[in-house]
């Protein structure tokens, strides 16, 4: 992430959905004040996704409205997310982005965002998420976790 666009990060607004399974879901919502050129705030996603066990499942982005799903073999852990361009894509260090490569790629001059939590603000009416954000241009980002949650991680 450039300076620029930490510098002016609002907020990371902190959901999570327990299911009786004893499975869930943590999303970090990303929150500045424009995305890119455009005069809207921008709110964008992180998704962590756990088995009924509390191991992680999946990781989630969405880059250009369109999910991509990491493996938990694929995941390096600690999690560590970057963020390219004025909107804020998404980047998930995978274990085959060896150390120089991830730092040395088109994402090399950005440097990572620790969640620390005097970053997080849990989610309430007073912070919702726009409808809009949520639904994106394909399917609710909801529908979408659970909807992997259910294929890849339920007994």
């Amino acid at each position: 992430m450039s300076e620029k666009a930490e510098a002016s990060l609002i907020n990371i607004i902190y959901e999570r959905k327990d299911f009786p399974s004893g499975s869930y879901y943590e999303i970090f919502w990303y929150h500045w004040p424009r995305d890119g050129l455009l005069w809207w705030e921008d709110y964008e996603p992180v998704v962590f996704a756990y088995n009924y066990k509390h191991e992680i499942c999946f990781a989630l982005v969405r880059r250009g409205w369109k999910p991509i799903i990491t493996n938990p073999e694929e995941l390096f852990w600690p999690p560590e997310v970057r963020f390219k361009g004025g909107s804020h894509h998404q980047f998930i260090r995978m274990t085959t982005d060896y150390f120089g490569d991830f730092d040395q790629s088109n994402l090399g001059k950005l440097k990572s965002l620790t969640i620390t939590s005097s970053r997080l603000t849990p989610k309430s009416s007073l912070n919702s998420i726009p409808d809009w954000n949520i639904s994106g241009l394909n399917e609710d980002i909801h529908e979408t976790i659970e909807k992997v949650l259910a294929e890849s991680c339920e007994p």
